[in-house]
This record gives C-alpha cells, structure tokens and sequence, in this order.
C-alpha cells in the first residue's frame, strides 16, 4: 500500500510541477499572441492550472496518508527539515489558492486575472516547490 500511496504522491508532484511550468510557458506566448490566440492560451492555462490543482491536493492526501500510516510516531517522529518541508508546502498551498481564486473570480467576471499577479503566484510556487522536494529528500532519503 505505501508504494502505491508513494506512485500516487509522485504523480501528484508531478502533475502540480509540470502544469506550473506549462502555465509559465504559456504565459510567455500569451504575452505576444494575437487576441484570439491569448484568448485560447487563457482557456489552456486554466484547464492547467485546475489540473496541477488537483495534483497538490493529491500531495496532500497522500502525504497525510503515508506519515499517518507509515512513519512510527507520526508526524511528530520526524526530523525538523520536514517541518520546513511543510512550511515551504504551504506556502505552494496558499499560492495555488490564490492562483485558483483569481482564476474563478475572472472566470465569472469574463476579464482575464492580471497576468502579473499570475505570474507572481507561478513564481511563488515554483520556487517553494523546488524547496519543498530538497527539503522531501533531506527527509526521507
């Protein structure tokens, strides 16, 4: 079950980071593209930006599940650098909320988010994502 539990987590990861780094791509295209085609750019990163969503949420789970259910002593029993780990996480958290926030609210509203704003949260989670995965493998390497 844990190694299953790890795939999952893994593709979680893989999932959250990959569609941040599609999302960054596609916000540099988006910068010089005609109407129509920052338009359809706009669509893609959001259908994106839901998906890695979905990912760090299944960080989550999976994360809780295989502290709780295989690590004796549970989230206390582990070093500090996990601590950090998990600051650097929900820093990523709170950025993805944002992100995801102002996405909806553009959604209803039918402008686009302020692509600054945007890219300051992609930047924001990319980088404590990195610190999250070297502060992953201080832990459990």
């Amino acid at each position: 079950m844990f190694k299953t539990l790890l795939v999952l987590h893994l593709l979680g990861l893989a999932l959250g980071i990959g569609g941040g780094v599609a999302n960054m791509i596609g916000g540099r295209m988006m910068a010089g593209a005609e109407p129509a085609g920052a338009k359809a750019l706009g669509a893609m990163q959001r259908r994106i930006g839901r998906a890695s969503f979905v990912g760090l949420i299944l960080l989550w789970i999976t994360g809780i599940w295989m502290v709780q259910g295989y690590h004796d002593g549970g989230f206390g029993a582990l070093p500090g650098s996990f601590s950090v780990k998990m600051i650097f996480v929900v820093i990523v958290t709170l950025a993805a909320l944002a992100a995801q926030w102002k996405a909806i609210s553009a959604g209803r509203t039918g402008t686009p988010p302020n692509r600054k704003t945007m890219a300051m949260l992609g930047m924001i989670s990319g980088l404590f994502s990195i610190l999250a995965v070297i502060m992953a493998v201080a832990t459990f390497a």
